[in-house]
């Protein structure tokens, strides 16, 4: 497929804008190096050149699109939910003007457009008619907040009572357990037609543009496919792991609760001791003792009260905390599920030139997984080091994208390991790679917005980028190795390799 020319793309978003800071040109050596061909724009290459101006860029994109819909709406096997592009704002159609290459193959630029304005159907009007839909069963918002404490328990439930709750929840069955944890995006999306439904049709275009836009053939498709579902496992072993410590953290609350009724016992029947001693009772209990008697009653029901108070805080807490962390589990498992559905329904067709026989509907065919052409070892020669240190300079982004290009996703773990060994902090600093918000976000501090990946927490937060040095790629991609054939920098040379056309082992 011919790439898409960068300065309509560069053109668009300078008039308008749009998209950020302006991408950095990917170095000559890198492309030297074979990550990218020249012209291709998968780590986001831009050419130079003065933009002509244009008096309404909203009314040249459509009237481009409309143009180009007419060139290739004979060819589409699929068509957008609401296909009216004056539905969508100009932002989206510029965008969308830009994403689409008029001279590709027909009907990949149309499956292409159905999926950009299915992923911006939030501007239409029928998504406020599906949001209005009534949806008697758990929507996506309740599904993660089975741990709410109910009303019917409220603060002065019996913790006991909240946890049977808890483990009777259907809902929280359906998500939590073994297996059916990797159906959860199902029961969101049969849950919630909305806001789950914009989500889904986001991650979808997200990944078959992506698989387009870089070439992906079916051996990377297959890849990725086997990524995305190790990080299912990898996700549903967090859900697993979150129910354990949750549970843990509930019963010790429960058991501080117990704690402190006991204290509170114990200091009741040391104030009756008292008073006994102050009347000389021995059985019957005087009148004049009446007043002293109400006020330790008063004593202990208001400690009684404070203590359940304290408890039902104290789970609220926990429920929060778990609500909070399994939306985001459950965000993963649904597009990681759905993206690895978008790979066989769409890219794979047009890896293998069987663009018409896409549908967006429908049952999806068995693919069974490739084997890997990573899954033997591979030989250096001796301008591969070269190669490595070209890709490894490039900035994060860059090499995040060049990366992706190859089909190739290191794990955090390893990338965390590679921010250690580049020696950036102290012994007493915790170091790893997030180049996302650490946090709240916080424009005043630097570990609170997204900048250069490997961060230095302990004494303050810093940010450092990734180191260049081959080194503490190639230890930490030895150490990381384990049972597979090839280290992460071996891949990296190995698809290099292969883009170049020379078949190694």
């Amino acid at each position: 497929m011919t790439p898409m020319p960068f300065g309509r793309l560069a053109l668009i978003a300078a008039l308008m804008g749009l998209g950020g800071p302006a991408p950095v040109p990917v170095s000559a050596q890198a492309v030297d190096a074979g990550a990218l061909s020249p012209g291709q724009e998968a780590a986001g290459a831009t050419i130079a050149g003065a933009a002509p101006q244009l008096a309404n860029p909203g009314s040249a994109a459509r009237a481009d699109l409309d143009l180009l819909w007419s060139k290739v709406k004979d060819k589409a096997p699929i068509a957008a939910t609401v296909p009216d592009l004056s539905a969508y704002s100009d932002g989206t159609m510029i965008e969308m003007n830009a994403a689409l290459n008029p001279e590709a193959d027909p009907c990949i630029t149309a499956v292409q457009a159905a999926l950009f304005l299915d992923a911006h159907l939030v501007e239409t009007g029928l998504w406020e008619k599906m949001q209005s839909i009534d949806r008697p069963l758990e929507t996506a918002a309740q599904i993660a907040m089975i741990w709410v404490l109910p009303d019917v328990f409220g603060v002065n439930a019996d913790g006991l009572d909240i946890l049977a709750f808890r483990k009777a929840s259907p809902v929280f069955k359906a998500l939590s357990i073994g297996a059916n944890a990797l159906d959860s995006h199902e029961v969101l999306m049969k849950n919630n037609i909305g806001s789950v439904e914009q989500r889904q049709a986001i991650w979808t275009q997200e990944i078959v543009q992506n698989s387009i836009k870089n070439g992906w053939n079916e051996q990377i498709i297959s890849d990725r496919r086997q990524y995305l579902q190790g990080k299912t496992l990898e996700y549903v072993g967090n859900l697993a792991e979150l129910d354990t410590t949750t549970e843990t953290a509930m019963t010790k609350a429960e058991a501080q609760y117990q704690a402190d009724l006991a204290k509170i016992d114990q200091w009741e029947q040391a104030q009756y001791d008292a008073l006994r001693v102050k009347y000389n009772v021995r059985q019957i209990w005087p009148d004049t003792a009446a007043v002293d008697l109400q006020t330790v009653k008063t004593e202990v029901t208001a400690k009684g009260q404070a203590a359940r108070n304290k408890r039902h805080l104290k789970l609220t807490e926990i429920a929060t905390a778990y609500d909070t962390t399994a939306t985001g589990i459950l965000q993963d498992i649904a597009r990681s599920q759905t993206q690895q559905d978008a790979l066989v329904r769409y890219a794979r067709p047009i890896a293998r030139n069987e663009c018409e026989t896409i549908q967006k509907t429908g049952p999806l065919p068995k693919v069974p997984f490739l084997p890997s052409d990573l899954d033997t070892p591979y030989d250096r020669d001796a301008k591969d080091d070269a190669r490595l240190t070209a890709i490894l300079a490039l900035p994060h982004d860059q090499l995040i994208a060049t990366l992706d290009t190859l089909g190739i996703w290191p794990d955090d773990r390893l990338l965390s390991c590679v921010c250690r060994a580049a020696g950036y902090g102290s012994s007493g600093t915790s170091q790893f790679y997030h180049p996302g918000t650490l946090g709240t976000y916080d424009k005043r501090y630097s570990c609170q917005q997204p900048g250069d990946p490997c961060i230095v927490s302990g004494f303050g937060c810093l940010r450092h980028p990734m180191p260049s040095d081959p080194g503490p790629w190639e230890s930490c991609a030895a150490a990381a190795k384990g049972d597979s054939a090839q280290t992460l920098t071996d891949s990296i040379l190995s698809r290099l390799a292969a883009r170049r056309g020379v078949a190694k082992n």
